[in-house]
């Protein structure tokens, strides 16, 4: 096994934490929801169940690292917290 594959197994809200922040960075404007970030952003191999996404993306809402949008259908859209300026985190 990989040393990814045993660092995601033995700690996969960190893991998916830093593949979020890395996605950020390379992709600043980047928004969607816990679905969509399992599935595009992540790659939807099965390394992370969405219900690990989900807690890891409101705990960078929490952190205000990320901002969070319910949108008309009760859906919630993930993005990076804008700074003063325009700036994303």
């Amino acid at each position: 096994m990989a040393l990814a594959a045993v660092m995601t197994a033995q700690d996969p809200e960190g893991s998916a934490t830093r593949a979020i922040l890395d996605h950020l960075a390379r992709h600043p404007q980047a928004a969607d929801t816990a679905v969509g970030v399992a599935r595009w952003w992540l790659g939807d191999d099965g390394r992370y169940s969405v219900e690990c996404i989900a807690r890891v993306l409101d705990r960078l809402v929490a952190r205000r690292w990320l901002r969070a949008e319910t949108l008309a259908d009760g859906s919630v859209l993930y993005a990076a917290e804008r700074r003063p300026g325009g700036a994303a985190h």
